[in-house]
């Protein structure tokens, strides 16, 4: 991954492509920056969605002082940002969605994950905060990649004219929170992430405890 080679990216992929999902680990090593930096042409050039997951680690960067203006740099050129409440702290001095919104004027969506503290969502001028879902955590490694995966398969599964209305851009981030949830709960990043039915299936019992609790009975 730190050879990644630009000239052959498969330009037919752009070409049917809804979204071009990318991290800032590659930023440190020239190739793969430079792969990067073609395959975002592409995106451009094909009108697909760029949707970037902040994922510092600043031990990957030789030169840590150069790190944060690049990721800057990158951020203003996405459509859509996921970051941790740490990292949006980093990079803008808030964890406000509506904050980091406000200095990307090309973005359409904000999504800054808090672990156990929940999540906060700015999409298409609509904002909210969701608890996490209490769960038996025993690991949690890859949930903040399963929330992103859960919320580009919902969108995708919705149609980008949900995010006009806050009652499905609620639910598109409440689905992601629960595949992010779900994923803690077993060992691994790759093998813990769960199968659609298991993550339908975890929110239909959510859902109705929640009316149970609310005193609501069917």
């Amino acid at each position: 991954d730190t050879q990644l080679n630009g000239h052959q990216l498969p330009t037919a992929l752009f070409e049917t492509a809804d979204y071009f999902v990318f991290g800032t680990l590659e930023l440190p090593y020239p190739a793969t920056a430079n792969a990067l930096e073609r395959a975002l042409e592409l995106a451009d050039q094909y009108h697909v969605k760029l949707i970037l997951d902040v994922n510092w680690r600043p031990v990957f960067w030789p030169d840590q002082s150069i790190a944060k203006p690049q990721i800057l740099d990158l951020v203003q050129r996405i459509d859509f940002l996921k970051l941790t409440d740490e990292e949006a702290q980093w990079l803008f001095g808030t964890d406000d969605p509506t904050a980091i919104a406000e200095v990307l004027p090309d973005a359409e969506g904000v999504l800054v994950t808090a672990g156990e503290k929940g999540c906060a969502y700015w999409l298409n001028q609509h904002t909210g905060r969701l608890s996490s879902f209490p769960v038996q955590v025993e690991e949690t490694t890859g949930a903040g990649d399963s929330f992103l995966a859960g919320f580009i398969h919902k969108l995708d599964q919705l149609g980008m004219v949900a995010l006009n209305d806050p009652q499905q851009t609620r639910d598109i981030v409440t689905y992601a929170s629960a595949v992010g949830a779900l994923t803690t709960t077993r060992a691994g990043a790759i093998a813990a992430q769960p199968t659609a039915s298991e993550v339908d299936a975890f929110c239909y019992l959510a859902q109705q405890k929640s009316v149970w609790d609310m005193g609501i009975r069917y």
